[in-house]
């Protein structure tokens, strides 16, 4: 099946997305700045996957870093992922 026919209500890649946006915005700021000096991207096998994972640094400021999750559920060429983003402040403040 074609990613971009496939349900965005899929349970599996809801969950699956929830969480990893879970597991990075659980990151302290320091880690995130650790981790993410350059884009981090890896495989997750779950039920309707394998889903494609990828977080980078959409902004690496002195107070405060903003982080993008993306998951994509690879049924074909095209992947539109699901995405959400957060920002993680220096005081450990998260919006």
């Amino acid at each position: 099946m074609d990613v971009s026919n496939r349900d965005r209500s899929d349970p599996d890649w809801l969950r699956v997305a929830a969480d990893e946006v879970a597991r990075w915005k659980a990151k302290s700021y320091a880690d995130l700045r650790a981790a993410l000096s350059d884009v981090v991207a890896y495989d997750r096998e779950e039920p309707g996957g394998p889903y494609q994972i990828e977080v980078q640094l959409l902004e690496d400021r002195a107070d405060y870093v903003h982080v993008l999750v993306s998951v994509c559920a690879p049924h074909g060429f095209v992947c539109v992922p699901l995405s959400e983003s957060f920002i993680r402040y220096a005081d450990g403040r998260l919006a």
